[in-house]
Protein backbone atom coordinates (compact mmCIF):
# COMPACT_ATOMS: atom_id res chain seq x y z
CA UNK A 1 0.00 0.00 0.00
CA UNK A 2 1.67 3.22 -1.05
CA UNK A 3 0.60 6.86 1.10
CA UNK A 4 -0.88 9.70 -0.70
CA UNK A 5 2.18 12.10 -1.42
CA UNK A 6 1.28 15.57 -1.05
CA UNK A 7 2.28 18.47 -3.08
CA UNK A 8 3.98 21.39 -2.02
CA UNK A 9 1.05 23.41 -2.30
CA UNK A 10 -0.98 20.96 -0.06
CA UNK A 11 2.08 20.68 2.14
CA UNK A 12 1.86 24.56 2.72
CA UNK A 13 -1.94 24.60 3.47
CA UNK A 14 -1.51 22.03 6.36
CA UNK A 15 0.99 24.62 7.79
CA UNK A 16 -1.18 27.22 7.39
CA UNK A 17 -4.10 25.46 8.94
CA UNK A 18 -1.97 24.45 11.79
CA UNK A 19 -1.35 28.31 11.90
CA UNK A 20 -4.73 29.46 11.83
CA UNK A 21 -5.31 27.43 14.86
CA UNK A 22 -2.55 29.37 16.48
CA UNK A 23 -3.69 32.62 15.96
CA UNK A 24 -7.40 31.56 17.26
CA UNK A 25 -6.02 30.30 20.04
CA UNK A 26 -3.90 33.87 20.67
CA UNK A 27 -7.21 35.76 20.27
CA UNK A 28 -9.21 33.53 21.76
CA UNK A 29 -7.11 33.96 24.87
CA UNK A 30 -7.45 37.84 24.77
CA UNK A 31 -3.64 38.43 22.70
CA UNK A 32 -3.13 39.72 19.77
CA UNK A 33 -0.77 37.33 17.21
CA UNK A 34 2.28 39.67 16.97
CA UNK A 35 4.05 37.59 14.42
CA UNK A 36 4.88 38.58 10.45
CA UNK A 37 4.54 36.03 7.74
CA UNK A 38 4.92 36.85 4.34
CA UNK A 39 3.29 33.97 2.56
CA UNK A 40 2.14 35.17 -1.26
CA UNK A 41 5.39 34.24 -2.85
CA UNK A 42 5.18 30.82 -1.03
CA UNK A 43 1.70 30.21 -2.32
CA UNK A 44 2.08 31.53 -5.87
CA UNK A 45 5.44 29.30 -6.49
CA UNK A 46 4.42 25.67 -4.87
CA UNK A 47 3.61 23.35 -6.86
CA UNK A 48 0.06 22.51 -6.55
CA UNK A 49 -2.02 18.98 -6.87
CA UNK A 50 -3.53 20.69 -10.24
CA UNK A 51 -1.86 22.59 -12.62
CA UNK A 52 -4.73 24.46 -13.36
CA UNK A 53 -4.59 25.98 -10.11
CA UNK A 54 -2.13 28.16 -11.07
CA UNK A 55 -2.82 31.85 -12.50
CA UNK A 56 -4.02 35.19 -12.10
CA UNK A 57 -7.15 34.18 -10.19
CA UNK A 58 -5.19 32.11 -7.56
CA UNK A 59 -2.27 34.93 -7.32
CA UNK A 60 -5.47 37.26 -6.40
CA UNK A 61 -6.81 35.55 -3.50
CA UNK A 62 -3.47 34.56 -2.26
CA UNK A 63 -2.82 39.00 -2.68
CA UNK A 64 -5.69 39.02 -0.44
CA UNK A 65 -4.72 36.29 1.77
CA UNK A 66 -1.51 37.78 2.83
CA UNK A 67 -3.38 41.55 3.29
CA UNK A 68 -5.82 40.09 4.91
CA UNK A 69 -3.20 38.57 7.33
CA UNK A 70 -1.04 41.78 7.61
CA UNK A 71 -4.22 43.50 9.04
CA UNK A 72 -4.97 40.88 11.17
CA UNK A 73 -0.96 41.12 12.64
CA UNK A 74 -1.36 44.79 12.19
CA UNK A 75 -4.41 45.38 14.08
CA UNK A 76 -3.82 47.32 17.32
CA UNK A 77 -7.17 46.54 18.97
CA UNK A 78 -8.06 43.09 20.07
CA UNK A 79 -11.69 42.72 17.88
CA UNK A 80 -10.27 44.66 14.97
CA UNK A 81 -7.97 41.40 15.12
CA UNK A 82 -10.80 39.31 15.96
CA UNK A 83 -12.29 40.46 12.90
CA UNK A 84 -9.02 40.68 11.14
CA UNK A 85 -8.50 36.73 11.76
CA UNK A 86 -12.52 35.72 10.14
CA UNK A 87 -11.51 38.04 7.20
CA UNK A 88 -8.88 35.97 6.87
CA UNK A 89 -10.48 32.45 7.07
CA UNK A 90 -13.34 33.89 4.32
CA UNK A 91 -10.69 34.45 2.21
CA UNK A 92 -9.48 30.39 2.28
CA UNK A 93 -13.38 29.50 2.35
CA UNK A 94 -13.95 31.70 -0.63
CA UNK A 95 -10.64 30.23 -2.79
CA UNK A 96 -11.04 26.55 -1.92
CA UNK A 97 -14.94 27.49 -3.08
CA UNK A 98 -13.26 28.16 -6.37
CA UNK A 99 -10.54 25.52 -6.97
CA UNK A 100 -10.73 22.82 -3.86
CA UNK A 101 -14.02 22.47 -1.82
CA UNK A 102 -13.46 19.42 0.22
CA UNK A 103 -11.71 20.99 2.83
CA UNK A 104 -14.17 23.72 3.54
CA UNK A 105 -16.28 22.25 6.61
CA UNK A 106 -12.53 21.95 8.18
CA UNK A 107 -11.79 25.59 7.14
CA UNK A 108 -14.95 26.86 8.93
CA UNK A 109 -14.44 25.53 11.86
CA UNK A 110 -11.56 28.10 12.78
CA UNK A 111 -13.93 31.00 12.88
CA UNK A 112 -13.80 32.61 15.77
CA UNK A 113 -17.57 32.96 16.98
CA UNK A 114 -18.24 35.87 19.23
CA UNK A 115 -16.43 38.14 16.19
CA UNK A 116 -18.76 36.81 13.80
Amino acid sequence: MKMAEFSELALLMKEIHEDAKKWRAKLEAGENPSDTLQIYEKLVTSTPTKAEVKGPVFESFASLYQARLDSMFYAGDLNVAKDAYNDLISSCVDCHGQYCPGPIPTIEKLYISEAK
